[in-house]
């Protein structure tokens, strides 16, 4: 079991007993542990809580992400589709979530002191990344994108947002 797991077993005990499902609990714990998602690592955090003679479960409908994760593929798919449908060499996914969802995350990080939480957009934007570059074929772009796809969870639609094409030229008036 990797040391920050054991180091923060009391707040992981708190969050746990929200009934977070694995990603939103690993997310809350996000900027600690290193080369995993956010699912795995609260996977782990149940198992070091499980050892620790504590049993949590994740409820069958998450009550901070309300399961959006669950349509990664679709938000993926409608990015892809919208991304192919122009020309350019780079992209960026983006994506708008419910205020009250991001109100429910601000709010659980808030009362328990969450230094490490990562946002839920942070995480929706890299997973539904990895799932839409697949069907894109082209490299993300993070200083300076050219297509910004970006994906409103609330509907499933997505909107592009393409940087402008500069021209730059000279002439001479001869008359």
């Amino acid at each position: 079991m990797e040391q920050w797991v054991l180091d923060n077993l009391d707040k992981e005990r708190e969050i746990a007993g929200l009934g977070l499902c694995d990603r939103c609990l690993g997310r809350m714990f996000g900027k600690l542990g290193e080369c995993m998602t956010n699912d795995v690592r609260g996977r782990m955090i149940r198992e070091a809580l499980a050892e620790s003679g504590t049993e949590t479960q994740a409820e069958e409908f998450c009550p901070l992400c309300e399961n959006v994760f669950d349509m990664i593929d679709r938000f993926a798919e409608a990015a892809a589709e919208k991304v192919n449908e122009v020309e350019s060499d780079n992209f960026l996914i983006g994506t708008r979530v419910e205020p009250e969802i991001a109100k429910r995350e601000k709010d659980i990080v808030a009362e328990h002191g969450l230094e490490f939480a990562e946002g839920i957009k942070s995480e929706l934007n890299r997973e539904i990344g990895k799932v839409a570059i697949l069907s894109i074929h082209r490299p993300v772009e993070f200083k300076n994108p050219q297509v910004v796809a970006c994906v409103d969870t609330r509907f499933a639609e997505v909107t592009l947002d393409i940087a402008p094409l500069f021209i730059a030229g000279r002439y001479n008036k001869f008359s």
